[in-house]
């Protein structure tokens, strides 16, 4: 049994080193919860199963800030002035339906990329790189744009999106999202 006992000791002591490299990171906090997407009773069963997808997508391409991600909940609304919107009190994606399964993926991974910036602490020294590879000054404001298609938040939530589906399904208009900042971006979400 000795063989055993050491073995369990061997696994905390992974566990362990697990937990301090995610805080090394500045991923999320000791309270991190795994990641994962609940949808509340406003998803309808196909958008879950869609939502789902997507989700295990988000994740494979962000296995660097996974231990921030924590729980994040989902509805659905008929009624939305945006495709989609988050909000960081509640950790909630909000959603508006019906719209395409396409539409609908890209608007979950960006505003789960608006999550990023709420829960993961590493978030803020990406941003200067991020503004740098865009060709904007690094001492641009965040969350301030001209336009929506301006503001480094939404930008960077775009290329989340390039990065996790691969592409931008949907018409975005003006957010052109430069490939040095596509890699920022990958590379931050790699770990």
């Amino acid at each position: 049994m000795p063989h055993i006992h050491g073995s369990r000791r061997l696994q905390r002591n992974c566990a362990a080193v697990v937990m301090l490299a995610a805080l090394a990171a500045g991923c999320g906090s000791t309270n991190a919860t795994e990641a994962r997407l609940v949808a509340g009773a406003s998803v309808a069963t196909d958008f879950s199963t869609l939502a789902d997808a997507t989700f295990e997508a988000f994740l494979d391409a962000a296995p660097g800030v996974a231990a921030c991600i924590g729980e994040v909940r989902l509805e659905a609304a008929t009624s939305l002035p945006d495709a989609a919107h988050y909000t960081p009190t509640t950790r909630t994606v909000t959603v508006r339906v019906p719209a395409t399964a396409p539409n609908l993926s890209d608007s979950l991974v960006h505003e789960l990329a608006h999550h990023l910036e709420a829960a993961c602490r590493s978030h803020l020294d990406l941003r200067d790189a991020f503004l740098q590879a865009q060709g904007l000054d690094p001492g641009s404001p965040w969350f301030d744009g001209a336009s929506w298609e301006q503001t480094p938040s939404e930008q960077f939530a775009e290329a989340v999106v390039l990065v996790v589906l691969e592409r931008r399904r949907r018409n975005v208009g003006g957010v052109a999202i430069t490939p040095e900042a596509r890699a920022v971006v990958a590379d931050w979400l790699a770990g």
